[in-house]
């Protein structure tokens, strides 16, 4: 993490924080839920610098097994330690806590939706925080720290449009800052439209979040239709343009530069043509589990056809 990330108001982030000084003024452990993009690697590099005795572990990089004389232990990415493969970690934490209950806390940091499992399940589940995007304050923090970063220059107008659009999701946040620095328009870019599809299928399956994201728009199974193929995961606008296309024109092949004219119209000769691979990628997996199920072909370099199996 960037020196000027950790520069932020000292009272970033306080609603969060003061559930987790309490929990670990009690020598609790706990363990913070999100969809990834929400900025728990920032958030725990904050707490790592607050609290005294305190010590930051990725567990995405190899880390020393070793005897820790902080009591606080902040493991980031922790969602590895429900996987299969990772017993011995677990074990090897869980031990660390046994070690000494009463002075040794565990701050977890899971992204996705994961079921809590293994031998760190009870001590998981001591505490546990999902969340919530950020307030009005904290979201223009981190919004000039994102100027700040891109080296660019925002009006007053633009910074209420992106933390209104936003929702105050600091991913998002941040992509819509570097957007608005480039004049892309966000309807176009497949990043964003990942990003959002990402928290999308986070929310649903925690139904108990309740997010306002204007940029996100949010169907239901069974509801988006495309002529007669009814899709059970929501498309974005430029997965839909282009499903219509190709379903319009089944049975025969849709150039790539059809393709491409279908959804970003004027916008065609600003394209990478790897957007256009990418979305065909992720409207093939939806288009196999549509009703009727439907098959991409491509022909390499050429284009796209679509049939009804």
């Amino acid at each position: 993490m960037e020196d000027n990330f950790l520069n932020l108001p000292d009272n970033f982030r306080q609603d969060v924080l003061e559930k987790i000084f309490k929990a670990v003024d009690h020598s609790e452990s706990l363990t913070l839920i999100s969809p990834p993009g929400m900025g728990k690697t920032l958030l725990l590099q904050l707490i790592s610098k607050k609290i005294k005795d305190a010590i930051y572990l990725d567990l995405n990089a190899n880390f020393e097994a070793k005897t820790y004389v902080e009591r606080v232990i902040i493991l980031d990415h922790a969602e590895n330690l429900t996987k299969p493969g990772y017993e011995k970690q677990s074990l090897y934490f869980k031990s660390i806590r046994e070690s000494d209950r009463n002075r040794t806390s565990f701050i977890f940091a899971i992204s996705g939706d994961v079921v809590l499992a293994g031998p760190l399940k009870t001590v998981m589940l001591e505490n546990v925080i999902y969340l919530e995007p950020l307030n009005s304050a904290d979201a223009m923090a981190f919004l000039q720290k994102m100027e700040n970063l891109y080296k660019g220059k925002l009006t007053p107008a633009q910074k209420e449009e992106i933390l209104s659009l936003s929702g105050r999701v600091p991913r998002i946040i941040k992509r819509l800052c570097k957007l608005f620095m480039d004049k892309i328009d966000a309807a176009t870019d497949l990043k964003l439209q990942s990003d959002l599809e990402e928290i999308d299928i986070f929310l649903k399956n925690n139904p108990q979040m309740k997010w306002d994201i204007p940029l996100l728009v949010k169907k239901t199974a069974g509801q988006e239709r495309v002529n007669q193929v009814e899709f059970k995961e929501a498309l974005s606008k430029q997965e839909f343009l282009l499903g219509k296309l190709l379903i319009e024109n089944k049975g025969k092949m849709v150039t790539r530069e059809e393709m491409i004219e279908a959804v970003w119209k004027s916008k065609m000769y600003d394209v990478n043509e790897h957007a256009l691979d990418q979305m065909l990628h992720r409207l093939r997996k939806k288009m196999e589990n549509a009703t009727p199920k439907c098959k991409l072909i491509t022909y390499r370099g050429r284009g796209c056809k679509l049939e009804v199996i």
